[in-house]
């Protein structure tokens, strides 16, 4: 299974392991499925690391080189994220690269639920 992931599953992925988000990176680990995300999820990423764990720079690239995420260049889905009516310009990244690697997106956000153009699967359907 493919799967774009959304930064609020990752984050919640590294404040507590054992949580559903946690076993869904032990999932990719273990090579039962297949993350992808934007850019922007990385860069989104760094930010709230440093500001909500206190993260130290190191720290945080030592973080995010080591999860089982391909992180997607802007380049490949920035023409496709004005197909989608979303206001959060992060969100219309992660819609984007759903579309060009045609596959589900993982996420808790709300901001996705009347999305038609893409399938957006919560956290407690994958399996």
């Amino acid at each position: 299974m493919k799967l774009v992931i959304d930064t609020n599953i990752i984050f919640s992925a590294l404040y507590n392991p054992h949580s559903k988000a946690g076993g869904i990176i032990l999932f990719a680990i273990e090579g039962k499925i297949e993350l992808y995300a934007p850019e922007s999820v990385k860069s989104e990423l760094t930010k709230i690391l440093e500001k909500k764990l206190d993260y130290e720079k190191e720290e945080i690239e030592e973080t995010v080189i080591s999860l089982p995420i391909t992180w997607i260049e802007k380049g490949i889905y920035e023409e496709y994220k004005e197909e989608f009516d979303l206001k959060d310009e992060n969100d219309r990244s992660v819609a984007a690269c759903c579309l060009i690697l045609n596959c589900a997106l993982l996420t808790g956000d709300k901001d996705f639920d009347n999305v038609k153009k893409i399938k957006v699967v919560k956290l407690g359907k994958v399996k």
